[in-house]
């Protein structure tokens, strides 16, 4: 059991770090602080420089795309034993690495932990419940970080299988942008269905490609998350797809957009494996008619 010294820090207080936060302050067996580099977010938050030292689990609450700067920030302020924990989904933009390789390249004798699941930020902040999966090759760090949330609306399942279920939780952003574009061209809950069969094909053939287990992509970080994100208008990724089906740029930054270009630079001898890959990639190009973007990949 977590002791009441344990110090917790939430490194990014955006929609899901603050749902996060929310949740951890039920924790009565932790001390709990956050801090954010928009300051007016959290108006009394202190340094870094006096938050991290004494941290012994810091959740990093950023999109993939900084994570490396934000872990980068607080690398030389760790005490050694310090657990870092992240939420990302996604592959950082202009590297095209994955979580675990940034992870292992930006701070290699860290412990690590991933958090991964359905975990709409909104629903959390309404104190709906929600299941996600804590994974870590360390039994040690994993056992710490699931005790945080014991007792509390997020339960969670552990897993050895990090890269695995960092994989699947990347994946299913990209394919919940194609289930956006199902529902706005209103094709129907037997084409949804069809769907969501052939994703998760996909997913486990990219998951075992990088080196994970396909069974990740079976549970709640794989098909459990493309479930919520694909079918919730509070997903961005659900949210780009409808606007990319209507023909519109996406209003927003989106994890799925990013990992779509790093799947077909870094898998090129899997794209005939990849029909809705593919076809979703050519929705995002916006050169093809939505419909037709989507009707290729039904007779693959």
């Amino acid at each position: 059991m977590a002791s009441p010294s344990t110090n917790v820090v939430i490194l990014g207080f955006g929609e899901i770090g603050s749902a996060i936060h929310n949740i951890l302050q039920k924790n009565t067996r932790i001390s709990l602080s956050a801090w954010d580099k928009n300051a007016h977010k959290l108006p009394e938050q202190v340094p870094l420089e006096t938050l991290i030292p004494s941290a012994d689990i810091v959740l990093v609450c950023v999109p993939t795309w900084i994570l490396a700067n934000a872990l980068q920030s607080v690398k030389n302020l760790l005490k050694p034993e310090c657990i870092i924990v992240t939420v990302a989904k996604g592959f950082e933009k202009e590297s095209c690495r994955t979580l675990p390789e940034i992870l292992a390249q930006t701070m290699p004798s860290t412990p690590h932990v991933h958090l991964a699941g359905p975990m709409l930020a909104e629903e959390l902040h309404a104190g709906k419940s929600a299941i996600a999966v804590v994974a870590s090759t360390n039994a040690k760090a994993r056992r710490k970080v699931a005790t945080l949330f014991r007792s509390t609306a997020l339960k969670v399942t552990p897993s050895t299988d990090m890269i695995g279920v960092s994989m699947a939780g990347a994946l299913k952003n990209v394919y919940a942008i194609g289930m956006g574009a199902l529902e706005e061209l209103e094709l129907g809950a037997n084409a949804r269905g069809w769907y969501l069969v052939r994703a998760i094909e996909e997913m486990r053939v990219i998951t075992e490609a990088f080196g994970g287990k396909a069974k990740s992509v079976m549970g709640m970080a794989g098909l459990g998350d493309l479930v919520a994100t694909g079918t919730s208008p509070y997903s961005g990724n659900f949210t780009v797809g409808r606007e990319l089906a209507r023909g519109e740029a996406p209003s927003r930054p989106s994890e799925g957009l990013n990992v779509l270009p790093c799947l077909l630079r870094r898998l090129p001898e899997y794209s005939p494996k990849l029909p809705i890959l593919n076809s979703i990639a050519l929705l995002v190009e916006r050169r093809t008619p939505p419909r037709d973007c989507l009707s290729a990949a039904f007779i693959k």
